[in-house]
């Protein structure tokens, strides 16, 4: 095996990302202009509202488009319609209950569900909002996965860039959004994408994405980075994907890619460990690192593959549906592992005698260096006018939009 094909290898499973299915929003029968129709107030009014419906269409039919690739031309969709129903939210927000003709229907299926084909239905317009933004955060995952397909070393901090974006949205809608929302039925009446754990949770996982780039940008540099600071990269990848979330929140099929992602980052952060040590003749250590790094990379072989346990997924059972690129990096990093080991065995039997600990008496790993942290997300700013103002009338009709969060 060529070096050029082990290290594009390597390369490819080491920033592997995982794959959503895209939100989907339904097209209904919901028209803004209608249900407003008595409350628009001026011209600008009436222009501000035909944008929320085009933007709105625009994305719909974009987000249910099966075109393979295009995660840029939905992301620029979503980001068309988000900053008019952000400015709906803020206006409605900062005047009196708002008159409307007919009762607002969204209906939308996020990306954090197995797939059955409901749709979650809301009346309450921060239930739209926090759905586009879901998606927006699931689009800059996706961007990201689709520039890593052909040469990924070019891409790689534009994709890590996305994946901070990804990981500030959901921090936004955790910790700023999701707690205005005064649902009706509580939380219990919210679908799991908008929950505030499970947002919180694919944050820390898309911040592991992002320290993937970092890492493979280290391992690719020209001349190659000293294992020590791999180490301490790669360590970040492993405890940001432990993290302090329930694992029971995520999909079964997210869990088992970031398990391997798991697996794959412990076994090269042991390797890297142990030549730091060959490098400092202290044979004996290196051993066992390596042999750590090596029990991390054995198949499993039961029949599922088991994220709770040690192991990557078997390259023999049909089951286990190990993905090619983690075979080929399974075969290569325990190539460079056997060569560190064997060359520090030798060394150890004729030259250095150190006994070979068991894993709980070895040296700590150094400190994590996590260079990979969420971008804040800011909503569009206002225009300048300030928030748009509709006509309240209450001699026309009772309000509809009493509650807005």
């Amino acid at each position: 095996m060529s070096t050029f094909v082990s290290e594009d290898a390597l390369y490819k499973a080491c920033a592997r990302l995982c794959t959503f299915r895209l939100p989907l929003c339904k097209m209904n029968s919901l028209d803004w202009q209608t249900s407003f129709l008595c409350s628009i107030s001026s011209p600008e009014m009436e222009a501000f509202i035909q944008n929320l419906n085009t933007t709105r269409r625009q994305m719909i039919g974009e987000l249910g488009a099966n075109n393979i690739g295009s995660a840029s031309l939905k992301l620029q969709c979503v980001d068309a319609y988000l900053p008019f129903i952000t400015n709906l939210m803020d206006s409605l927000n900062q005047q009196p209950p708002v008159t409307i003709e007919k009762q607002l229907s969204f209906e939308w299926m996020g990306s954090f569900t197995t797939f059955t084909g409901q749709f979650s239905q809301s009346s309450e317009i921060i239930f739209e909002l926090a759905m586009v933004l879901h998606a927006k955060a699931i689009l800059h995952y996706q961007v990201a996965y689709e520039s890593l397909q052909g040469d990924i070393t070019i891409n790689l901090t534009s994709a890590g860039q996305n994946l901070r974006v990804a990981a500030g949205i959901m921090r936004y809608l955790a910790v700023t959004l999701l707690p205005k929302w005064l649902s009706q039925n509580g939380k219990g009446g919210r679908p799991p994408s908008l929950n505030e754990e499970v947002c919180l949770a694919y944050e820390q996982l898309f911040i592991a994405s992002a320290q993937q780039m970092a890492v493979v940008k280290a391992l690719s540099k020209p001349g190659g980075s000293p294992p020590g600071v791999i180490v301490k990269v790669a360590l970040a990848v492993v405890n940001t994907i432990i993290g302090n979330y329930d694992p029971s929140r995520l999909l079964p099929e997210v869990k088992v890619h970031y398990s391997i992602v798991r697996e794959l980052y412990v076994a090269l952060v042991n390797k890297c460990q142990a030549q730091v040590h060959a490098t400092k003749e202290e044979t004996g250590i290196a051993i066992s690192f390596s042999n750590i790094a090596l029990n991390h990379l054995k198949e499993q072989t039961g029949k599922q593959y088991e994220t709770t346990l040690m192991g990557l997924p078997s390259s023999t059972i049909k089951a286990h549906n190990c993905p090619y690129e983690v075979a080929q990096a399974r075969a290569i990093l325990i190539e460079q592992i056997q060569t560190i080991k064997s060359e520090a065995e030798k060394l150890n039997k004729m030259v250095y005698f150190k006994p070979i600990p068991p894993p709980d008496e070895l040296p700590e790993l150094p400190s994590a260096m996590l260079m990979m942290t969420s971008l804040e997300y800011k909503p569009p700013p206002l225009p300048e006018s300030g928030p748009y103002i509709f006509t309240y009338d209450p001699s026309k009709k009772p309000s509809l939009l009493s509650r807005m969060g």
